[in-house]
């Protein structure tokens, strides 16, 4: 499948009932980041927008790819968090709130805007209270539950959970 085209997932959790971390985990991780065709970058292209889509559409709290015809990118996807994000359920949240809102169940992410090229965003998965926090991410290198700085390094990004 063509990674601007969305998809249908085989199951998700969206009703606020259904949130465990459990549950959040394992609809991010049916995804299979590291290995799904969708996701594996390119030349010149990489698709941490796109398995963020797929994320919250499956967790049901889509952040949208494409906003009145204009396909996002990572950047843009910062943006929305920040302007369009509140009025769709997404709050800006400190790093250590983040983690506990996914330790919560509740789907959410980090995003960081670059100035002056491609920015990058990823899903904040549960991650264990003596250990750094854990993400998922398509990117130059896609993976499943590492510490944020191997998709991040010493970037500070922005965090926004979803009630």
């Amino acid at each position: 499948m063509n990674p601007w085209e969305p998809i249908t997932p085989v199951w998700s959790c969206g009703s606020l009932p259904a949130r465990s971390p459990t549950t959040y985990r394992q609809v991010v991780e049916m995804l299979d980041v590291a290995r799904n065709a969708r996701y594996q970058p390119k030349p010149g292209a990489t698709f941490c927008n796109i398995f963020l889509w797929d994320a919250t559409k499956a967790n049901g709290c889509e952040i949208p790819h494409w906003v009145y015809g204009h396909e996002h990118s990572a950047n843009d996807v910062c943006d929305w968090l920040r302007h369009e994000g509140p009025a769709n359920g997404w709050t800006s949240v400190d790093s250590g709130h983040a983690r506990v809102r996914a330790n919560a169940g509740f789907p959410t992410v980090a995003a960081w805007k670059n100035p002056s090229g491609p920015g990058h965003v990823a899903v904040v998965l549960p991650s264990p209270d003596d250990g750094p926090t854990r993400i998922a991410q398509a990117g130059r290198h896609n993976f499943f539950d590492e510490p944020i700085t191997h998709g991040f390094g010493d970037l500070q990004p922005l965090f926004y959970t979803h009630d």
